[in-house]
């Protein structure tokens, strides 16, 4: 039985897809539209909004929309997860849950000419999608970003052994050290669909001595900084000359970071919605952090680099939220120490997750946050520029959201949608218009008519209000 995978990523590999695939010691390979129809069995690896039109490409271009009996589609990932209604009209199969300890016999039963069976499979008309499945994460590292030799175990040596005699650099380790979030903020969908489960302490140091020494690893997990022996992983780390690339970290952890950079989440403008969604930080709090992250250790001298994302378009935001925030990077431009940050905000208008504490919020597609950003980052009117380097990113368009908001919230009703975007818009028509917000209304309404859903439905009361609470103003004197 030939077993293909597709995964939608510039990474050249999904540690969950082949997490599954080597714990069933399955060998699979990875196929093109071309080769497609040639595979008995393709696995589909979803991670989000994205994930799914670009499955809808795939299988217009493939073909396989009008395939009879093979190949047999099976979907997996977050994304799956979320949204198994709409993804089981593309697909035969979609697994809800983690599929690592189960993904063996579900192949075995298909290569016996078996119709596969699972509590956690589902499939279109099954009525309602099972509770996700869950599974026991384990110390187990895979070798990313180059050729994949499996787990890091005594059998796995001589393949490691071969790969680094390859001389493929950019390899990484790659080890899953816990799963699910402790913390239950309330737009996260990890924390919603995956409850925190942790490797025990000494598997993690037993896999970490399976490493060879001085590579570069990724132990990752939500908040790696939270796992209970975190500092005993960090001092084996050190031992083996490892080099850490792990960087997501909470606020209040940063200190744990020994990295010259470092990405951690603030997400609400004010102090007032980020304690609505869990994460109720003060001006003063997030400060002093920044400040003890940026003068210790080798950052002093050559200076640190921080990401922090923001939510935009959290339920009840208004101006003065948004002067909080033109009040923190006042603060900071005035600091001494921050001559040596550079400092990258990240804006993402919020997308409700199902069974998230905001799935019900109500979204305004329309309003204009890519503008209102790109004018905050620039010192406020424009123009002029805050007192500490800047990296600016892009921000989601109107017609991003609502592509993803209907993907989330659109049930099997949103295929409707999808399969009536024509080929040449399917991945690159959002870019398209997200600049244009009067013909990406028309078009926005278009496309939701089109899905048989009331936009009402889709995006909440309001959703056409198109106002953002942000107002531009002079920055004169804030600078150093």
């Amino acid at each position: 039985m030939i077993v293909g995978t597709v995964r939608f990523s510039r990474s050249s590999d999904y540690y969950g897809m082949r997490l599954c695939l080597d714990k069933a010691d399955m060998e699979s390979v990875d196929v093109t539209e071309e080769s497609a129809a040639g595979a008995d069995v393709i696995l589909f690896s979803l991670f989000w909004y994205k994930d799914v039109l670009a499955l809808e490409n795939f299988l217009r271009r493939s073909g396989l929309k009008s395939r009879k009996d093979k190949p047999i589609l099976i979907a997996g990932g977050l994304q799956a997860t979320m949204t198994p209604e709409l993804v089981a009209e593309m697909v035969d199969y979609v697994f809800v849950g983690d599929g690592e300890d189960e993904l063996a016999t579900i192949l075995s039963q298909i290569s016996n000419g078996e119709r596969p069976e699972s509590a956690h499979l589902f499939r279109k008309g099954n009525g309602r999608p099972p509770e996700p499945a869950e599974c026991q994460v384990s110390a187990y590292c895979l070798l990313v970003h180059g050729q994949v030799a499996g787990g890091v175990a005594r059998k796995a040596k001589e393949k490691i052994k071969q790969h680094l005699a390859m001389r493929n650099v950019s390899s990484v380790y790659r080890m899953e050290i816990a799963r699910g979030c402790k913390f239950k903020c309330a737009f996260c969908a990890l924390s919603a669909f995956k409850s925190y489960r942790e490797v025990p302490t000494q598997d993690v140091l037993l896999a970490i001595d399976e490493i060879p020494r001085r590579v570069t690893c990724a132990l990752f997990a939500p908040e790696r900084t939270c796992h209970s022996g975190w500092h005993s992983i960090q001092q084996k780390i050190a031992e083996r000359g490892l080099r850490d690339n792990g960087s997501d970290v909470r606020l209040e952890h940063l200190d744990n970071v020994e990295r010259d950079s470092a990405i951690f989440g603030l997400e609400g403008f004010s102090k007032r919605l980020r304690a609505e969604i869990g994460k109720g930080w003060t001006e003063d709090f997030i400060i002093e952090k920044m400040r003890q992250f940026c003068t210790t250790g080798r950052r002093l001298h050559y200076g640190a680099k921080l990401t922090s994302y923001f939510i935009g378009d959290l339920p009840g935001e208004c101006a003065a939220d948004w002067e909080e925030l033109v009040s923190l990077l006042e603060r900071l431009s005035r600091e001494e120490w921050t001559r040596n940050l550079t400092l990258a905000p990240v804006l993402n208008p919020l997308s409700p997750k199902p069974r998230t504490k905001l799935a019900e919020a109500t979204v305004h597609p329309l309003r204009n946050y890519a503008g209102a950003w790109e004018s905050l980052c620039r010192g406020g009117d424009g123009v002029s520029r805050w007192g500490f380097r800047l990296q600016e990113y892009g921000v989601w368009g109107p017609l991003r959201r609502t592509l993803d908001t209907i993907i989330q919230r659109g049930g099997s009703h949103a295929y409707r949608l999808i399969e009536a975007i024509p080929d040449r818009l399917l991945l690159h028509g959002p870019a398209t218009f997200d600049s244009q917000v009067a013909s990406a209304r028309q078009t926005m309404r278009t496309l939701v008519k089109r899905s048989g859903l009331n936009p009402v439905d889709v995006f909440g009361e309001g959703w056409d209000n198109n106002e953002v609470a942000y107002r531009p103003r002079s920055r004169a004197g804030v600078a150093r």
